[in-house]
């Protein structure tokens, strides 16, 4: 997102793979709009986000869809790939 500052040491990058916007009825951006979004997916470093913009009278004119791609760090990857850490107790 154009502007949008991120604070997350784990991650080292952030991207939109592609995204879509089919407009399907006249709208005016200065009146009141509902964004209803939904993410059906997200696995593989990557997501899936689907939305739809309502006019005020309840009319769908917009219906979006976007996917994204996060990387780790390299030194957090390692960390998620071996899983959670275990301790191991002495019989001592």
């Amino acid at each position: 997102a154009v502007g949008a500052e991120f604070n997350i040491p784990e991650i080292a990058m952030m991207a939109s793979r592609d995204h879509s916007m089919w407009f399907h009825s006249d709208f005016r951006m200065d009146e009141w709009m509902l964004y209803e979004l939904e993410s059906p997916r997200a696995g593989g470093a990557r997501g899936l986000s689907l939305g739809k913009i309502y006019r005020r009278d309840g009319t769908l004119a917009v219906t979006c869809s976007q996917e994204g791609v996060i990387r780790l760090r390299k030194d957090m990857e390692a960390k998620t790939k071996s899983g959670p850490a275990t301790s191991k107790q002495s019989n001592l």
